[in-house]
């Protein structure tokens, strides 16, 4: 099968459910997590958060949306969604926008929703 240029920029990295990876993450593509990830995850796209997921670490992405558990600070270019299922501890949010789902867990030390110019220096 040959993929054209196309193909790709509709691809997307995973980590699935069932997968447990240690270490950090650096893509250009949209990334989507499922299983349970430790580490830094830096991306300049999108990044998912699936309902199975543990994620242990920072994460800095253009946008994120989350459904499953993450320990650590949030660093969002745009937008920020967080789903019902969604549990947030520890750590920091800075987003230029937030969008919070009623029943979504969220305990953190700091939430900085800005015009995303610092952001944008960090992802």
């Amino acid at each position: 099968m040959i993929l054209r240029k196309t193909d790709l920029d509709h691809m997307c990295s995973s980590i699935n459910e069932h997968t447990s990876f240690q270490g950090n993450i650096n893509c250009k593509t949209p990334l989507y997590i499922n299983g349970e990830f430790t580490g830094d995850i830096r991306s300049t796209e999108r990044v998912s958060i699936g309902p199975k997921a543990f994620v242990l670490g920072n994460i800095y992405a253009r946008s994120l949306i989350i459904e499953g558990v993450v320990r650590g600070c949030l660093y969002v270019k745009e937008s920020l969604i967080l789903r019902q299922s969604s549990q947030i501890g520890s750590g920091r949010i800075e987003s230029t926008r937030l969008e919070v789902a009623a029943g979504a867990k969220l305990c953190v030390d700091q939430i900085k929703i800005s015009s995303g110019e610092s952001i944008a220096r960090k992802a």
